[in-house]
């Protein structure tokens, strides 16, 4: 995926809003990503809710910014945990790729809106976790967009799993010797 310069245009029109999306959009994020209507996180969002999943995404895509990344973009010396919470850890390290992100495009096309990400993502350090979950759709979309520009490979459907794959194997295997036991 390549990232194309930012164009401004009246709203409701199509637009380049951010790097890469060609979009309408009447309203843009404080990330500069055209949105639609906000999910709301509550404390009370169940383990399958959406916000939940969007949550566990993040922290997937975050961890591919982790010890196999490039030098430039290696954020995390070890995985974070994929709870779908967002902790002082997921939102320390998704503002550093969201800051990574709008500096490398401000440095590029010298834009008014990269700069304008730049400093959200700056002013986001004062309540990392209020921050991620206030633009968790647009902080997702980032984060995804910029590891696959930077070609850093995309998590594996193993990481999806609710158990490690060792367990699933070991599964497998005991029902595998119960099934052909019985013959």
């Amino acid at each position: 995926m390549s990232y194309l310069p930012i164009k401004v245009g009246k709203p409701g029109r199509p637009q380049l809003l951010g790097l890469g999306c060609a979009c309408q959009a009447p309203a843009r994020s404080a990330l500069g990503i055209a949105v639609g209507e906000p999910i709301p996180i509550s404390a009370n969002a169940s383990a399958t809710s959406p916000v939940v999943e969007q949550i566990k995404d993040l922290q997937r895509q975050l961890n591919r910014f982790g010890p196999d990344a490039p030098a430039d973009v290696r954020f995390l010396k070890e995985p974070l945990p994929v709870t779908g919470v967002v902790d002082m850890g997921t939102g320390i390290h998704a503002i550093l790729v969201v800051q990574k992100r709008a500096a490398d495009a401000f440095a590029t096309y010298h834009d008014n809106t990269s700069r304008d990400v730049l400093a959200a993502a700056n002013a986001g350090f004062a309540d990392p976790v209020g921050f991620v979950n206030a633009n968790l759709p647009d902080v997702l979309t980032v984060v995804t967009n910029y590891a696959d520009a930077k070609g850093i490979a995309a998590p594996s459907l193993l990481s999806r799993l609710p158990v490690s794959p060792l367990v699933l194997a070991a599964g497998l295997a005991v029902g595998a010797l119960l099934f052909w036991g019985r013959r």
